[in-house]
């Protein structure tokens, strides 16, 4: 794993994997440049995290990639994304349901699954403020679908 910072003239995806490394960006801030022509132009400077393939999806897991031997906010900060991410497509499937379902106890059961996959999603994002953290981190359980 190694970390770069890189700019560009576009705005860059979050994450983009390749055959033999998935670069992970973050902290992207913009600013305004005059080029040689006097045109302004915008550029995006950012961090950029290299991973060699496999080793994205190893921290994903909650596994340190080898040879890196202790967690960083940075790593257990991608780990969470992908907690995330996770939990926002469980929403979307509880909406979906919901707006499908022509049975109130089954929309009452989705609703209800809908409220705690949100509660558990503020339960990941407060993992940042345990004692611990980086090194240690307990992530809540996944309330059960109906």
């Amino acid at each position: 794993m190694d970390e770069v910072t890189a700019s560009s003239e576009v705005r860059p995806v979050e994450l983009v994997t390749g055959p033999t490394m998935t670069l992970y960006r973050r902290d992207v801030a913009s600013s305004t440049e005059k080029d040689d022509k006097d045109v302004e132009r915008t550029v995006y400077t950012y961090r950029e995290i290299r991973f060699p393939t496999g080793e994205y999806e190893l921290v994903r897991a909650g596994m340190l990639p080898p040879g890196i031997e202790e967690w960083t906010a940075d790593l257990r900060r991608i780990q969470r994304s992908a907690i995330l991410d996770e939990a926002d497509k469980l929403i979307n499937e509880a909406n979906d349901n919901i707006s499908c379902s022509k049975v109130q106890k089954t929309v009452d059961s989705w609703e209800a699954y809908r409220t705690a996959m949100r509660a558990y999603k503020m339960q990941v994002r407060d993992t940042v403020n345990q004692e611990g953290f980086p090194q240690t981190v307990a992530y809540p359980d996944i309330p059960a679908q109906p």
